[in-house]
């Protein structure tokens, strides 16, 4: 009888875990920014009070090679992306790699770290690199807020002479967030994110 049990406990969380998947992508995305060609969509996200993103570029020139560099360029990512102004690799094992970033926050929000382990996914024309959050890889840093989840990836894809980039993600910083800030995290942020990278790609 427990054996039977622990089944059917099992299948009931697996069961909740589909349904709760199934109605994140039943969400309808919503237009909250744009700009030239860049569009940046949220959605609310079942497990954080944080939405969802999406940001997708798309522009006329070959450009796949030179973007996957730059996502695969651990020790830059300061020099593109917003508010971060430490970057570094720290550790590679085959093909998964894993990321130490920091996060500068305004006052009075305590600045955040994130581990992401990093894994590509590639064909002939295109580029998936999938980010997940890795709070415990290393011990938590005096003075930073570890982000605990974070789960997205950047999409690149080369149809003829058009390339198309979509960065999606979700997270939940942790702490206390004010509601001004959480807003511009799914709406200004990752339209600044992609405005930088295309600057570097272009």
């Amino acid at each position: 009888m427990k054996k039977s049990s622990g089944i059917t406990l099992g299948l009931l969380i697996l069961l909740l875990t589909t349904l709760e998947v199934q109605a994140q992508e039943n969400q309808p995305w919503e237009l909250v920014n744009q700009a030239d060609n860049i569009e940046v969509y949220n959605r609310p996200h079942p497990s954080s009070c944080f939405k969802e993103f999406k940001v997708i570029a798309r522009i006329k020139g070959s450009y796949l090679e030179k973007a996957k560099g730059i996502l695969l360029d651990f020790n830059s990512y300061q020099s593109w992306m917003p508010a971060c102004n430490q970057s570094k690799l720290i550790s590679t094992e085959e093909e998964s790699y894993y990321h130490y970033t920091t996060y500068d926050a305004p006052w009075p929000v305590s600045n955040r770290d994130l581990i992401l382990n990093v894994q590509m996914e590639e064909s002939i024309d295109s580029v998936i690199v999938y980010q997940q959050a890795a709070p415990d890889f290393l011990p938590e840093h005096k003075g930073f807020t570890r982000i605990g989840k974070f789960s997205g990836f950047w999409e690149l894809v080369q149809e003829n002479e058009w390339f198309t980039i979509t960065y999606q993600a979700s997270t939940d910083p942790g702490g206390k967030i004010p509601s001004w800030l959480s807003d511009m995290s799914t709406a200004r942020t990752p339209l600044k994110t992609m405005q930088n990278l295309l600057s570097k790609l272009q």
